[in-house]
């Protein structure tokens, strides 16, 4: 049996332009070959099996980047979900470009069918602050936050690590080329 996910946490390998080396030494993250993981053309986005791990009552967390924020909207209208809000990750650190310190991350959050927020629940803050750490590495914060709130079963795609209580799937060296079924960590 194929499982379908109430939850969907997706951070996109976007392909953004390379930094240059100064700005990755600042992010603490070598550059000089490239970003530490495979990224997709826009194409390949919009043509994502969204549907192979989507519940037909699903809530998606799509994180996005500055640059991609536009034609991040249309990927969450194209794979058929409602777009209902937009958090926003104060890093704390981050880094200058171009006249702006780019200390935050965002997240779409948006659903298909029923909306799938229990708001009998805890309220999640639409600004969250927590240190950065690694290069896409995610917060615990917010993971913990919409767990409170979602229902699972839930699925974190292009992950960067294994969450206890979550499916994985992921291009992170230690996650690649094993089948979805050995990631769900009960």
């Amino acid at each position: 049996m194929e499982v379908k996910y109430k939850t969907i946490v997706i951070d996109i390998p976007w392909p953004v332009p390379t930094l240059s080396e100064s700005v990755g030494q600042r992010m603490k993250t070598p550059l000089s070959k490239g970003l530490p993981y495979s990224t997709m053309t826009k194409d390949e986005i919009l043509n994502f099996p969204i549907e192979d791990y989507a519940d037909k009552d699903c809530m998606l967390f799509m994180w996005t980047v500055q640059s991609m924020l536009l034609f991040s909207l249309d990927v969450v209208k194209s794979w058929g979900f409602k777009f209902h809000l937009l958090m926003t990750w104060n890093k704390i650190r981050g880094i200058n470009h171009l006249g702006f310190f780019r200390n935050a991350e965002f997240v779409i959050v948006a659903y298909r069918g029923r909306y799938g927020v229990r708001m009998d629940r805890k309220n999640i803050p639409v600004v969250f602050t927590e240190m950065r750490g690694k290069h896409s590495e995610k917060p615990q914060k917010f993971y913990s936050m919409i767990e409170k709130v979602t229902d699972g079963p839930r699925i974190d795609i292009f992950a960067r690590k294994i969450r206890h209580g979550w499916s994985t799937f992921g291009d992170d060296p230690n996650l690649k080329q094993q089948p979805l079924e050995s990631f769900i960590v009960e």
